[in-house]
């Protein structure tokens, strides 16, 4: 069956010799593993669709009962070059996409989640302030996973636990040593999460964390 989506890359590896596998979150139908055939040939057609952090709309193929896509086709429509091009925001936004990879099942479709990482990812390549976008992003999606905390937690105020839910990426800024604070041990709540489910830190969140 042939289906169009549009999905945005939260990883990659090569499989054969000349092809890729990366994991795709796509708006209509959640997380789906997808083939790049000849993606990692250097002319490869599909390369760059297949890069992580891509977002594109793509051209699939998917057999019944098969847990594998095959890409055939689509458009960029965006790649985040300014995000790119500062490695902190790189790294920042490469744990962004594991945290919902490991933290979403195949199949499981919501446009939600697939906004909250689009959303993250252009506010990113736009200049937003990164030092709460990690906490807000994981305490969004546990909202979202029926996880969410109705109160704040560990004595954060009020109102900045209401903008780490609820206010744009764009201009999620800390505001004073107080509110650093609260965005520490909001982090630290949703690194508790992620260990909970887990068991062990993300890969890339364990980088940034050496920045």
């Amino acid at each position: 069956m042939y289906f169009s989506d549009t999905g945005i890359v939260l990883l990659r590896q090569h499989t054969r010799e000349s092809d890729r596998m990366a994991a795709v979150f796509t708006r209509a139908h959640g997380r789906i593993n997808v083939r790049f055939p000849g993606a990692a040939k250097p002319q490869g057609r599909l390369k760059a669709m297949s890069e992580p952090l891509a977002l594109c709309d793509y051209r699939l193929y998917q057999r019944s009962h098969s847990a594998v896509a095959s890409a055939a086709g689509g458009k960029i429509e965006n790649v985040f070059p300014s995000l790119r091009a500062d490695l902190d925001r790189t790294l920042l936004a490469l744990s962004l996409c594991e945290i919902l990879f490991r933290l979403t099942p195949l199949s499981q479709p919501s446009e939600g989640k697939f906004e909250l990482l689009r959303g993250a990812l252009l506010a990113l390549d736009g200049g937003c302030p990164v030092e709460a976008m990690r906490a807000a992003f994981i305490l969004r999606l546990m909202r979202l996973a029926g996880y969410g905390l109705d109160s704040p937690v560990l004595g954060i105020e009020p109102q900045f636990w209401l903008r780490l839910h609820e206010q744009p990426f764009a201009g999620l800024s800390v505001k004073g040593d107080g509110e650093r604070d609260d965005a520490a041990r909001a982090a630290h709540v949703a690194d508790r999460f992620v260990l909970s489910q887990l068991g062990r830190p993300l890969n890339h969140m364990t980088e940034f964390a050496k920045i």
